[in-house]
Order: structure tokens, then sequence, then C-alpha cells
């Protein structure tokens, strides 16, 4: 069974996510990302990170630059209410192998979920 970390800002979206994804066969651990403390990414293994961030607020940043010392590395998706051309070129330089804005469509976040986890891992 694949473990999905849920950071969110608001707890809103994170809620919603995670009772689905639950539904779906996964394990799922909800947190905030300022409550977080980014060695605890360090001694937990997960295969996918689902991350939402404010661009302006840069504790998602230096989070998802802590995820490249992480051997192996969690797949990474970022929901994000807007971003320029700078900060999705940023995201990608940190890693982060999925984008979507909000509003997304649920259905497609699903299926990229799905796809970036390795087969069986569900």
């Amino acid at each position: 069974m694949a473990r999905i970390l849920i950071l969110d800002a608001t707890d809103i979206i994170g809620e919603a996510l995670s009772e689905e994804l639950i539904e779906e066969g996964f394990e799922v651990l909800l947190s905030s990302i300022n409550k977080l403390d980014g060695d605890y990414l360090l001694s937990n293994k997960f295969e996918l990170l689902l991350i939402e961030i404010n661009p302006s607020e840069r504790a998602a940043f230096v989070l998802l630059e802590k995820l490249k010392t992480i051997v192996p590395k969690p797949k990474t998706i970022v929901l994000v209410s807007s971003v320029d051309v700078r900060g999705a070129v940023e995201l990608a330089k940190l890693g982060v192998d999925e984008l979507f804005s909000m509003p997304f469509n649920v259905s497609e976040l699903f299926s990229s979920i799905k796809s970036l986890l390795p087969h069986g891992t569900q």
C-alpha cells in the first residue's frame, strides 16, 4: 500500500482528498506545511507527497529543497492557487513531478497520483 503525505495550507483540501484517497486504498497522513519538521520527511518513508503551497510563503520551497536529499525521493505533486512562469520553473528545479493550479479537476489529480506511483503500491 502506498503511503501518501498531504501537506495542506488550509486543512480543507487535505481533508477532502485524504478521505477520497483512503477509499481508494492508500495510506494517507495529513499535516500542515507550517507544522511539519523537515526531519520528519527524512525519517519516514512516503511514496508520494501532495503539497498545497502559497507561492509567497517560502516554507514550502525550503521543504521541497530538503526533499532532494531523500533517497529514494518521493514523487511530488504541488497544488497552487496561482503561479507565474518563474515560480513554475523554480518548482521544476526543485523536482516537482506534477503541478496543478487550483481549482483543479479531481479525477485528473487522481489519475496523476496513480500514474506516478510504482505498480503494485496501491
